[in-house]
């Protein structure tokens, strides 16, 4: 994963309804557009993070999962802590999709703790659960927890 490179963007992602999913956050190495999103967990704790921009979908952290077939305890991979955007004075908070649970999505706090945990599974972006070695033993990850949007979107999704 690229690291979003800022830049006044006046571009905006839509959805197939035509409704305003947010503003373009940058692009990452390989010119795939980033959304800024902000979505609430259940007690109204605000998070808001990058997710990238595909036609038929939007994508972030991998959603990680501590049984086998997704099932358990959900973790982010933060791979972008190494990117410098999760920690510090203009940190963003993780966000991922877990497909394999009908488009789940789940965030942790800008600066949350890393912590260490074996993992049972990853959700895959095509939807399928992959069971099996995840990482190593002791993965570096962040607790997540499921979010939603005021608004539901639905692809295709196009900027402009």
């Amino acid at each position: 994963m690229g690291t979003p490179s800022s830049g006044g963007s006046l571009l905006n992602v839509f959805d197939g309804g035509q409704k305003s999913v947010g503003p373009v956050f940058g692009l990452d190495s390989e010119n795939i557009p980033w959304v800024l999103m902000t979505a609430r967990d259940t007690g109204a704790q605000s998070y808001t993070f990058a997710l990238k921009v595909f036609r038929g979908q939007l994508a972030g952290a991998n959603v990680l999962f501590s049984g086998p077939n997704c099932t358990g305890t959900a973790f982010l991979e933060p791979l972008a802590v190494t990117q410098g955007v999760y920690f510090g004075p203009n940190a963003i908070s993780l966000g991922g999709i877990d497909y394999v649970h009908g488009g789940t999505v789940y965030a942790a706090p800008a600066g949350a703790a890393v912590i260490q945990v074996d993992l049972g599974s990853k959700a895959m972006d095509d939807g399928s659960c992959f069971s099996g070695l995840i990482g190593f033993p002791g993965s570096h990850v962040v607790a997540a927890t499921a979010v939603t949007f005021t608004t539901a979107f639905t692809p295709p999704y196009s900027v402009r």
